[in-house]
């Protein structure tokens, strides 16, 4: 079967399911997730990103362009009221950059507003994304049991050649994803650190 993205081949990584993932998109959770792993993946190299920095990561990506440019993601989106949120209670500046953001985020995590925000995100994005690995056991399942089922299979699989996801949870409620397989997918630029 082709994939629509026509991504190239790869032996670690299920192509089809990856260029799968943005074929049915009502808003730029699945974009702004990627984007954010990938960041996160070219600063650091690290194999286990804590949820929390991705979701943070999100948060600094959109911000400049929602608040310069005041551009919305979409009717089902929620970016435009995270952003004035948090800009309008911390009375934070424009263009503040991407790393100053992420550290303000960091220093004021467990803060009411920022808390509810961050677990909003964490809720269905993380999980969402790896759908289409899982698109015949979701089929006809409730919202509330997606998430489990998606936890459950991307454990399963994880080490695994077959049906391998990109990352799974590494405890349902901790906050640390795994990520190894497209860590050496050229296309996403990312070289593996000798230790």
């Amino acid at each position: 079967m082709k994939n629509k993205m026509n991504l190239p081949s790869s032996d670690t990584l299920p192509i089809y399911n990856l260029s799968s993932i943005f074929n049915k998109t009502t808003n730029s959770y699945k974009f702004i997730w990627l984007l954010a792993i990938l960041d996160s993946l070219r600063k650091g190299g690290k194999e286990k990103i804590p949820l929390k920095n991705l979701i943070y990561s999100m948060i600094s990506i959109v911000w400049f362009p929602i608040n310069y440019y005041n551009l919305s993601f979409g009717k089902q989106d929620q970016f435009y009221k995270i952003i004035k949120g948090i800009k309008f209670k911390f009375r934070i500046r424009d263009d503040i950059n991407k790393s100053e953001l992420t550290h303000f985020l960091n220093l004021n995590d467990g803060d009411i507003t920022i808390d509810g925000l961050k677990n909003n995100l964490a809720r269905y994005v993380p999980f969402r994304f790896l759908s289409p690995w899982y698109t015949n056991e979701l089929r006809g399942k409730s919202d509330s049991q997606k998430n489990r089922i998606i936890y459950n299979y991307s454990s399963r699989y994880f080490n695994s050649r077959l049906n391998k996801p990109i990352y799974k949870r590494s405890e349902e409620h901790t906050s640390e994803l795994q990520s190894h397989s497209f860590i050496s997918y050229p296309v996403f630029g990312l070289k593996k650190k000798s230790n």
